[in-house]
């Protein structure tokens, strides 16, 4: 029995999926037992990370963790995050790998391992990204070269402050407050240059700041001599 829990445990399985596939038998009664004494103390998932490895996994690989909304409120975006991964790990196949740091060192294929930090309450999210961000810095899912922040200018900031050994890349959040520092940050300490106010050294953004979003629709507007409507949302 110890055997098999830890084979579980390295493989990451969820004993949601896993106990319903025992053939059950007299002697498999302890374990059951167990497996249903952790499901009321953890979680279902808890254990769970999926991995995309690339159609050839040999050699050395770039491995990317990211925190993922495979569940929740925020399932859409997990959706289209990881149809991107597989979009991009299928394209660096097909030209034969990615340098890494070096172009003189052999090409590497990419290896993608997706946390789910899902939740339908923002509480619950934040709690999960932290919970998972302290499982990924103690090295529980392995070794990763860079890590991608989950949707949401909400959850980015917690990965980008948990795990500061990796460049950390956010496709999902566009606040500026995520990536400039404002007065109580600086007053905190916690501002990584107060002269540039940028908050992070290793966080990355990749949409326009979400501040500069209206300014098209206003300048197109006045153009126009256009009414504005203007629609927010507070839940």
């Amino acid at each position: 029995m110890p055997l098999l829990l830890q084979s579980i445990l390295k493989k990451r399985l969820t004993l949601c999926s896993f106990l319903p596939s025992l053939p059950f038998s007299p002697k498999m009664a302890p374990l059951v037992a167990l497996g249903f004494l952790l499901l009321l103390c953890l979680p279902c998932g808890s254990f769970g990370a999926e991995v995309l490895r690339p159609p050839n996994g040999t050699g050395d690989l770039v491995r990317v963790v990211s925190f993922h909304h495979t569940t929740g409120r925020f399932k859409p975006y997990g959706v289209a995050y990881r149809a991107v991964f597989q979009m991009f790990q299928n394209y660096v196949h097909r030209i034969g790998g990615i340098f890494l740091w070096n172009p003189y060192v052999s090409r590497r294929q990419v290896e993608f391992t997706l946390i789910d930090i899902g939740a339908n309450t923002w509480e619950q999210m934040k709690a999960n990204v932290e919970r998972e961000v302290s499982q990924v810095r103690s090295g529980a899912y392995g070794n990763f070269t860079f890590a991608i922040a989950p949707y949401s200018s909400e959850l980015t900031p917690l990965v980008a402050e948990g795990i500061q050994n990796m460049p950390v890349l956010a496709p999902g959040a566009a606040a500026s407050s995520v990536f400039l520092c404002d007065d109580a940050v600086i007053g905190a300490g916690k501002c990584f240059n107060q002269t540039s106010r940028r908050r992070f050294r290793n966080l990355f953004g990749t949409l326009a700041p979400a501040a500069h979003y209206p300014d098209l629709a206003m300048q197109l507007a006045r153009f126009r001599r256009a009414r504005i409507a203007l629609l927010l949302e507070n839940t």
